[in-house]
């Protein structure tokens, strides 16, 4: 699965404050690993919602 993101996802940075998502609401998940039975699983981490934000955020000054 990873191998197949990597063929089609990129890397891109946006300023502050630029609107990535208009619409509705976003799910963000976490693929994890079962330390025991090295199984993969899905767990929701958040919703996103109107004003909320997301990313790294850097000190320019």
């Amino acid at each position: 699965m990873q191998e197949k993101l990597a063929k089609v996802a990129w890397y891109e940075v946006v300023p502050p404050k630029r609107i990535i998502i208009r619409q509705g609401q976003a799910v963000v998940t976490l693929l994890l690993r079962d330390p025991k039975t090295g199984a993969s699983f899905v767990k929701t981490a958040t919703i996103m919602r109107k004003g909320m934000s997301f990313g790294v955020t850097t000190n320019t000054s």
